[in-house]
């Protein structure tokens, strides 16, 4: 059964059941058999929900769709907003419309991203039509991760990054097809001792 939930009341739900692991100055649950809506309109495997304290800033990005009404005339505007820390990874469309993972401080007005339109049940583009600083935070901030290629959920309907610092596999995948490193890039030991 689809249900929409916050991303913390999420995590609040499953640490009643699921345990929590301890990782650096993270707090991770891997849930079984849930999953979460991503770009095409697919749902994918729940792998984690983590949260963790910072004191980095957040911005509140708010952006428009705009959608015809029984192939009227007749616009009619939406908004959706998303907070997130000013170096989460979002999915912006570049110039081509294929995704560009890039840090929400960097990005600008007018720039287009994926938008979860529930009353239709598709996915349209938005346009970002403001940024605002919400300043530091000392809360904690959630995340998930998925199982997908891509990385991505929606997040308050705006298609966004998973984490990267749970599962370091991404990164290495990337760095792999990108520059052509070979497997043992995997096996490698971060300074901070762990093993990824």
């Amino acid at each position: 059964m689809e249900q929409k939930i916050d991303i913390k009341s999420l995590y609040d739900e499953l640490s009643k059941t699921y345990a929590i692991e301890y990782r650096n100055s993270y707090e991770v649950i891997y849930p079984n058999g849930f999953e979460i809506k991503t770009y095409g309109n697919r749902y994918v495997k729940l792998v984690a929900v983590s949260r963790h304290k910072t004191n980095k800033h957040l911005v509140k990005i708010i952006i428009k769709t705009e959608k015809t009404i029984d192939d009227k005339q007749y616009l009619a505007k939406h908004f959706d907003e998303v907070i997130v820390t000013t170096d989460h990874v979002c999915m912006r469309y570049d110039r081509d419309h294929f995704f560009e993972n890039i840090n929400a401080k960097n990005l600008k007005i007018d720039d287009y991203v994926s938008v979860y339109d529930e009353s239709e049940d598709k996915e349209l583009i938005g346009t970002i039509v403001n940024i605002k600083d919400l300043g530091e935070t000392e809360d904690y901030v959630y995340d998930c991760e998925v199982d997908d290629d891509m990385h991505a959920f929606y997040a308050d309907n705006v298609l966004i990054h998973n984490s990267q610092f749970i599962n370091i596999k991404c990164v290495t995948d990337h760095f792999k097809q990108q520059y052509g490193y070979d497997e043992n890039l995997g096996m490698h030991t971060l300074s901070n001792g762990y093993t990824y």
